[in-house]
């Protein structure tokens, strides 16, 4: 017998007075109970294991164009909502985007972010603003150099210290007897550039996840803008504040990414050392740092490098916990956002591969993401398989 009062996910389509007409336009978009899109994971011929996965496209102008589930869960955003909030931090910093002053022949055009006392932040820099990495010693090395670029310390950071998500930079820590630290949190960078924007604004370092802390509540605004929704926060992982939206939301965000990434770069830029006009607006240069610097946001062997590598287009992609991803994709100016209501980080990626298939035909090789659709044993061997049904 199902528990009525069991908790569920809230749905966008039960809020307010605007009821029918949210349910109206996921089920026009194509949502709806016949449009499930489920990733089954096998072992042997048992399932053993079913994940119910939501997902929606938005362009620019915010219209819903695609969905796919059977209603449209409001969740948490995680880590994906971490652009925007590097965007506002920026924006508190007093920052402007533009060509990087006396760039070396190799560098010539590179872009930069600058603030107005001569902070320079490259692509690097910004990738690694709106990073979840993997705690990597080049991720550890950037963010202690943003670190002394802005005269802090990591005692400040009040991110809260995990092991390197990459496993064999978190074996070499265990092997030197060093503790991890709030450096090798995933969320360090961004949280580096909280810090360093709450300072600025004469926020008190200590309370700079405050939510209402002068640097929180300009994310909260700047994120309020882009999806176009009603902002409220839950605590995340990291202490930072995590936004609660639709998919709609987060992919109209996305969608606007994407089109500030187009809009501030020239076609067929994103690869070229050549010197040209670079992105003139925060967003747009986040978004093109995001591409051109997918290991700095990431590192070996994750998704959103993954994604960004195979693709045969400028893409932008950004993992949030608990089976969240969201995509930009800049020549088309269009946003994609998806939920595997599981929570399952195994199962994201099944998802991804399907939905990207289905909206962006030839996007992907066929060998992009093929080890994430196969279960194996601890020995290695194959002994099931992950696929959309």
């Amino acid at each position: 017998m199902v528990d009525a009062t069991a908790p569920r996910f809230e749905s966008a389509a039960s809020k307010k007075s605007t009821d029918a007409t949210a349910a109206s336009v996921w089920g026009r978009a194509g949502g709806g109970e016949l449009a499930r899109l489920t990733v089954i994971e096998t072992r042997g011929d048992a399932v053993e294991a079913i994940h119910e996965v939501a997902a929606a496209l938005c362009d620019d102008a915010g219209t819903l164009l695609r969905a796919f589930g059977p209603f449209e869960p409001v969740t948490t955003w995680r880590s994906a909502a971490k652009p925007f909030q590097l965007a506002a931090s920026l924006d508190a910093l007093g920052a402007v985007a533009g060509p990087l002053a006396g760039a070396t022949a190799s560098r010539a055009g590179a872009l930069a972010v600058a603030t107005p006392d001569r902070i320079t932040f490259t692509d690097a820099d910004l990738a690694l603003g709106a990073a979840s990495h993997s705690g990597q010693p080049g991720h550890v090395d950037g963010v202690n150099a943003l670190l002394t670029c802005f005269g802090l310390l990591e005692t400040c950071l009040r991110c809260g210290a995990h092991s390197p998500v990459h496993v064999a930079s978190a074996d070499a820590l265990v092997r030197t007897s060093a503790l991890p630290s709030p450096i090798h949190n995933n969320c360090s960078g961004k949280h580096t550039f909280m810090l360093a924007a709450a300072t600025a604004l004469g926020d008190d370092p200590d309370r700079y996840l405050d939510p209402e802390s002068r640097v929180q509540r300009a994310i909260r605004d700047r994120i309020g803008t882009l999806t176009g929704a009603d902002v409220r926060t839950v605590t995340d992982g990291c202490g930072a504040p995590c936004f609660v939206l639709s998919l709609s939301a987060m992919a109209r965000a996305y969608a606007r990414l994407a089109a500030a990434t187009a809009d501030a770069t020239p076609e067929g830029d994103f690869d070229s050392s050549e010197a040209r006009p670079r992105p003139t607006s925060l967003l747009g240069a986040i978004g093109r740092a995001m591409n051109r610097e997918a290991w700095w946001m990431s590192g070996d062997g994750r998704l959103d490098l993954a994604l960004v590598q195979a693709a045969s287009e400028p893409v932008i992609s950004k993992v949030g916990a608990a089976g969240v991803l969201c995509v930009a994709l800049p020549r088309s100016r269009l946003g994609l956002a998806l939920k595997v209501l599981s929570g399952s980080d195994a199962a994201r990626p099944v998802a991804a591969r399907f939905l990207l298939d289905v909206l962006a035909p030839g996007l992907l090789p066929p060998s992009c993401l093929e080890e994430d659709h196969v279960v194996r044993n601890v020995a290695g061997r194959v002994v099931g398989q992950r696929r959309v049904v």
